[in-house]
């Protein structure tokens, strides 16, 4: 091998030392340490290489949010459906793969509760099949609700705080049953309730 390509190898070697020293040091604990860390990270912050949590979550989750559907039937009375039910012990923990197709579009149903959410509008239409296949009577309406409890910053659990802060509910949608898309989806469910069958 040539000088030149021994050097090269040694440059390209520092380098990927220095690359290292400057993600490693930054972090690496004890006070003997800070002079070096602050020197580090003035550099990177003088040429904008700086890691920040922003990097690997730019818009993290701060808040955890459920759907609270109720159903208003003909007679004018409201019902809580599945949905309210699940609400209510769902804010604990839960472990990693458990979720089901139904949780999952639920998630979706539930996000941007500000803006229209295609997905929201036909779960809600779903809800409408699914309580009319369940009862043999077309809801009026289906109202959602979304309830809100924010995350605690780390400091303030270490300091005994509760991790969510208090529950917050507002009105999200409202989904006619009888609009006459909704009933043509309810006159084609091959699963509908006796009661609804034609003939």
């Amino acid at each position: 091998m040539r000088w030149w390509g021994r050097v090269r190898l040694a440059l390209e070697a520092l380098w990927v030392l220095a690359l290292a020293s400057a993600i490693v040091l930054p972090v690496l604990p004890g006070e003997a340490l800070r002079p070096v860390r602050d020197v580090l990270v003035r550099l990177e912050r003088t040429v904008s290489v700086q890691q920040h949590w922003a990097m690997y979550a730019p818009h993290p989750q701060l808040s955890h949010a459920e759907m609270v559907l109720s159903a208003t039937w003909p007679d004018g009375s409201v019902e809580d459906l599945e949905e309210a039910r699940l609400a209510k012990r769902a804010f604990g923990t839960t472990w990693f793969g458990r979720k089901t197709r139904s949780d999952i579009w639920r998630f979706y149903a539930n996000v941007r509760p500000r803006k229209a959410n295609r997905d929201r509008a036909w779960y809600l239409r779903m809800v409408c099949v699914r309580e009319a296949r369940r009862t043999g009577v077309v809801p009026k309406e289906i109202v959602m609700h979304q309830v809100r409890r924010r995350f605690a910053p780390p400091s303030a659990v270490r300091s005994g705080k509760l991790p969510l802060g208090r529950p917050r509910t507002r009105l999200v949608a409202r989904q006619s049953c009888t609009q006459r898309s909704v009933r043509a989806m309810i006159d084609a469910d091959p699963f509908a309730h006796p009661n609804l069958r034609p003939g």
